[in-house]
């Protein structure tokens, strides 16, 4: 059972919001009641017999204003990559224990699998249905999130008892024991983090997951897609090691930068365009090839209706990231606008070309052809989704 609250937007259903006095914290009171049904129905099931074991267990968590981050993704501190993992047993095995060794979500499945009495092999999780990993265990966490969208150095770390080690363009070193809060970088402290960077670097030589969606079932992957898991298409180009350092600033130390861009990002969303365009101008000033700045400058411009102003930074945006057909059917659409057709086509084209399934826009950019007599590239576009 997955359900995607609470998550950023923040926004309970009445009346939980009231009854909470925080949108968060409401989301949370609305998914207890969705969860009390489906625990009534299972205990009814368990009443006749039949054995049902329980893992509960969240994807990541959310900074609420902890070290600047509103949200997650940027930033790899406990208040987003700490989460609760719930395991009941029907036989009431192991009940009561509160676990303090360190564990990881790679675990969930090896865990199921033993409740089911099978193995799994070749894997980096471990069962914990029977006992704790040992002290010695260490587990792996990353983003590249920041990397990605704004520049920013990508990070990755390693936590083994209590020591926890982020890696990035000015790396961390946190002891979890005394400072839960991770207000205190030991980093100038440490005298060897060899042991570290090297589990990190192993981590990272590890092979590249396939990039193509289309080895995957078409099903698959639509099914994970309206869970809001795929991104809306690739950004392309080969992502740096773990361990590389010089490619950015280090995301804690652009915590106004992430607000400032949040801040814009919400204004979008609630249609004050003006406003995040104002934001993400401000941004560029400072940072003229921000990717996520550039993008959603034109996506603002676009909204006002000011296409002709969208071509510029949508085109700088494209140069550094291959982006999404959105983005290229918005480039396509002020091209087009400006008279500018065959430069138009070309980006359309290349929407096209990153759809996995044909847009409605599609028979809209077909007459576009049929009217300049390009009949077999026509044929073409329609042969290529004929059927999806």
């Amino acid at each position: 059972v997955h359900l995607f609250e609470p998550h950023d937007p923040y926004e309970p259903p009445a009346p939980f919001g009231e009854k909470s006095g925080h949108p968060y914290l409401g989301e949370v009171a609305y998914v207890d009641s969705l969860l009390s049904p489906l625990l009534e129905s299972l205990s009814e099931i368990e009443a006749l017999g039949t054995a049902v074991n329980y893992l509960v267990v969240a994807d990541h968590g959310e900074g609420l204003g902890e070290h600047g981050e509103r949200t997650h993704s940027f930033f790899l501190y406990q208040s987003a990559i700490a989460v609760p993992m719930i395991l009941a047993r029907a036989d009431r095995e192991r009940a009561g224990e509160r676990s303090g060794a360190v564990c990881s979500v790679v675990d969930v499945a090896p865990t199921l699998a033993d409740a089911l009495g099978f193995a799994m092999q070749g894997i980096d999780g471990l069962s914990l249905w029977d006992e704790d990993p040992g002290p010695e265990r260490g587990v792996y966490f990353e983003s590249y999130a920041g990397h990605l969208s704004f520049g920013w150095s990508p990070v990755s770390g390693w936590r083994r008892g209590n020591e926890k080690y982020i890696h990035g363009s000015e790396p961390e070193l946190y002891d979890l024991a005394e400072d839960p809060g991770e207000t205190t970088n030991r980093i100038d402290d440490a005298s060897d983090l060899r042991v570290f960077r090297r589990a990190i670097g192993t981590c990272g030589d590890a092979p590249a997951l396939v990039g193509d969606e289309a080895v995957f079932d078409p099903e698959l992957i639509q099914g994970i897609r309206s869970l809001g898991y795929v991104s809306s298409g690739p950004v392309g180009g080969a992502l740096p090691h773990p361990l590389e350092t010089d490619v950015g600033p280090a995301p804690h130390s652009r915590a106004e930068e992430l607000e400032e861009i949040q801040l814009g990002t919400s204004a979008y969303q609630r249609g004050d365009f003006t406003s995040a365009l104002r934001t993400f101008e401000r941004l560029l000033l400072e940072n003229p090839g921000h990717p996520r700045a550039l993008y959603m400058k034109a996506n603002a411009l676009v909204a006002l209706g000011r296409n002709r102003e969208a071509i510029e930074p949508l085109q700088a945006a494209l140069a550094r990231q291959r982006g999404t057909p959105t983005d290229h059917f918005n480039l396509a659409v002020s091209l087009r606008n400006e008279g500018r057709v065959d430069e138009a086509v070309q980006s359309f084209e290349t929407a096209l070309s990153l759809s996995r399934e044909a847009p409605g826009w599609l028979p809209a950019f077909l007459e576009i052809l049929r009217g300049r007599g390009e009949l077999e590239r026509r044929q073409r576009w329609q042969d290529h989704f004929a059927g999806r």
